[in-house]
């Protein structure tokens, strides 16, 4: 993306996000441009609906913890064996 916004938003070396001139430029920016502001907050959403979307994380969390249960009992199962042998 080429826009102000975006570039003044990337953290800076010193890990600042931004100057308050650079910030009150980019807000300039969008309130004067309202395609870019519109895409950027498509753009946004589509972000946060993909990262923090509910279903999808519960479902890799309860993947997570099947794979703890498999693990386990496989672990559990094998102790099992040596201790009958």
């Amino acid at each position: 993306m080429n826009c102000t916004f975006y570039h003044c938003c990337r953290p800076g070396p010193d890990r600042s996000v931004m100057s308050n001139r650079r910030l009150v430029a980019a807000v300039r920016s969008l309130l004067g441009d309202t395609d870019l502001a519109a895409r950027l907050g498509r753009q946004g959403r589509r972000t946060i609906e993909e990262r923090f979307d509910f279903r999808r994380r519960t479902a890799a969390l309860e993947a997570l913890y099947q794979s703890i249960v498999d693990v386990s009992r496989s672990q559990r199962g094998s102790l099992a064996n040596a201790v009958d042998r």
